[in-house]
């Protein structure tokens, strides 16, 4: 027999009801499920915190971006970046997660990288006195330059490349990071003119205040290949305006004599102050040495799928003959420059 139902209980148990249902949404919502781990950093753009999702158990690096006192283009870069974030995949790149606004804040929580930065890493090495091995330094272009094929096979500049935008996993995986100031271009041809980025990082055009196109990105992962070699910038001064001069008029300092001529060659390509003869990112995948070790990283990391599109582009050159002729001649010259030394000193060195 069915008992009475009795309104007061049916009141009291609907109210119980909806506390346990209200909590769970106020945890499952905003940064309310979020736990706070420690500080990463902080920069003009905003800060960003380690934290763990009370749900799944995982961490993320949360990026919060005070909108007080934004300017309108701040506010329109903090909007880009999480669309950017959003449509940009890739196992080079660091992934989306969530975004929400809460109290004037944006909040991005994106993958956590816990192996620090590549700017951290080199400076490591610096201490220790321990240059990079032409292995190591050939595979962390090559995963580089996927992240940056990702982004420009869409059309977007990333405009801030640099070693701490560039992160590390675990599985020291490198994924480049922080689309702050990134743009998407109409088309391929199409030249961005507003100068940003940081100045150690910019390629001549940019200092010069002319248009420029990806292959800005492409003199900024020169850049990094440079300091992966030398463990120190190819352009440094004590002033803004000194990076500058150096950047657009000086030639880099000659690199140690024991780097490998392939190394030798991409930097003499990517570092070309003529942008017009500096090779896209795509030409530079097809350079035999990246593009093995592009297919060695895809073959480990079973990751042939999600980097596909990646190789789809408009470009069509011929630097990789150009490359090779280049490399030829690098390797004429070290040679010549060995029997010149072998024939001042008399003797033959091994």
């Amino acid at each position: 027999m069915v008992k009475p139902v009795r309104m007061a209980e049916c009141k009291a148990l609907i109210q119980q009801m909806r506390r346990k249902a209200t909590s769970v949404d106020k945890a499952e919502k905003g940064l309310a499920k979020y736990e706070t781990l420690r500080d990463l950093g902080a920069g003009a753009a905003g800060s960003v915190s380690l934290v763990r999702n009370k749900i799944d158990g995982k961490d993320y690096a949360l990026k919060t971006i005070n909108l007080t006192y934004l300017t309108e283009r701040d506010r329109k870069n903090a909007e880009s970046e999480v669309q950017f974030l959003r449509v940009l995949h890739g196992p080079t790149l660091i992934q989306f997660h969530e975004s929400f606004i809460e109290k004037n804040n944006i909040y991005i929580a994106m993958e956590y990288a816990e192996n620090g930065s590549l700017d951290q890493l080199i400076r490591k090495n610096l201490e220790r006195g321990s240059r990079f091995k032409t292995e190591e330094i050939i595979s962390y272009i090559s995963q580089i330059s996927l992240g940056v094929m990702a982004m420009h096979s869409k059309n977007i500049l990333h405009r801030d490349i640099k070693t701490q935008n560039i992160f590390i996993t675990k599985e020291n995986i490198l994924k480049i990071g922080d689309f702050g100031i990134s743009r998407q271009l109409d088309s391929t041809n199409q030249k961005a003119v507003t100068a940003c980025g940081t100045p150690y990082f910019m390629p001549p055009e940019v200092c010069q205040g002319m248009p420029y196109d990806s292959k800005a990105d492409v003199w900024a992962v020169g850049v990094i290949l440079y300091e992966l070699i030398t463990l120190k910038k190819p352009f440094d001064s004590e002033s803004i305006s000194g990076v500058f001069d150096k950047i657009v008029n000086q030639q880099l300092d000659p690199l140690p004599s024991d780097v490998d001529v392939n190394l030798r060659t991409l930097i003499a390509a990517l570092l070309n102050k003529d942008y017009s003869k500096r090779p896209n990112i795509f030409d530079v995948a097809q350079i035999p040495c990246i593009r093995n070790a592009i297919e060695k990283f895809i073959d480990e990391h079973n990751c042939r799928e999600d980097v596909a599109g990646h190789f789809t582009s408009n470009y069509k050159t011929n630097f990789n003959q150009e490359f090779e002729n280049a490399n030829k001649e690098a390797n004429a010259t070290n040679q010549q420059h060995n029997s010149e030394y072998e024939a001042e000193d008399g003797e033959v060195h091994v």
